[in-house]
């Protein structure tokens, strides 16, 4: 268990790492983790319903795999 963390925790700071710096991360045979911008939108204050802007911001976006989604629509 704790080797197999260790190994998790580094994948994970790989991808972390290669996210920051805007970079795709292709794993085979999962998918593609990319950053994604929103862009800046108006929103609705939800207490006051007053207007604000919510200001563009940068996500996560994650693409499976054709073999990931045939995998989890076997039956």
């Amino acid at each position: 268990k704790t080797q197999a963390k260790a190994i998790m925790d580094r994948i994970i700071d790989a991808i972390a790492d290669s996210l920051s710096q805007e970079q795709r991360v292709r794993l085979s045979g999962l998918g593609v983790f990319e950053v994604r911008v929103r862009k800046e939108r108006t929103g609705r204050m939800p207490m006051t319903g007053e207007e604000i802007t919510i200001p563009s911001r940068k996500v996560v976006g994650f693409r499976p795999s054709k073999t990931l989604k045939e995998r989890i629509n076997q039956k």
